[in-house]
């Protein structure tokens, strides 16, 4: 008996050694800083937008257009490039807000180009633009028509056999 009491004793002396290790521990822990989130969420509202859809004159869409977006003034030679979908749109995400020049290539099109567009911060802009055939190019667009001669059978023979009820 003297000995599970023994035994008995020092778990209580262990369990209160580790209470007290662990309540000093406690007590000396700094708290961790919270890492502030506004800064990013600011900086994700300050961002702009710009959705840009490209038709021609009747108003198609048109597709595979390249769309340069250079700009903000204060960033002199920045720019992005796009190219439309099928659906003759292209989108452009996280811009800086500020003015923007925008140039749209297409072929058999006249190259348009438009200053002076300003995107506002945390919003999106839509943005249609109407092209205009090129006559240069609309004159040359090549057409190429392949006819093939039908094939003459010149030795075909008709035949049927005739039978009669008697």
């Amino acid at each position: 008996m003297g000995l599970s009491c023994a035994a008995a004793q020092g778990d209580t002396v262990a369990s209160a050694l580790f209470s007290a290790v662990l309540s000093v521990s406690i007590a000396k822990a700094q708290p961790v800083p919270q890492q502030n989130r506004q800064p990013a969420e600011e900086n994700q509202n300050r961002q702009s937008g710009l959705a840009v859809t490209i038709v021609d004159q009747q108003g198609a869409v048109l597709p595979h257009a390249e769309v340069i977006l250079a700009g903000p003034k204060t960033k002199p030679g920045a720019q992005a490039t796009g190219v439309t979908d099928d659906m003759g749109k292209v989108e452009f995400h996280s811009l800086a807000p500020g003015e923007y020049t925008i140039t749209v290539n297409a072929k058999y099109f006249i190259t348009e180009r438009q200053s002076g567009l300003m995107l506002a911060a945390g919003k999106t802009s839509n943005l249609v633009i109407t092209m205009k055939i090129d006559p240069k190019a609309a004159a040359t667009v090549e057409v190429g028509i392949t006819a093939e001669a039908p094939i003459i059978q010149r030795d075909a023979q008709v035949s049927h056999t005739f039978e009669m009820d008697r």
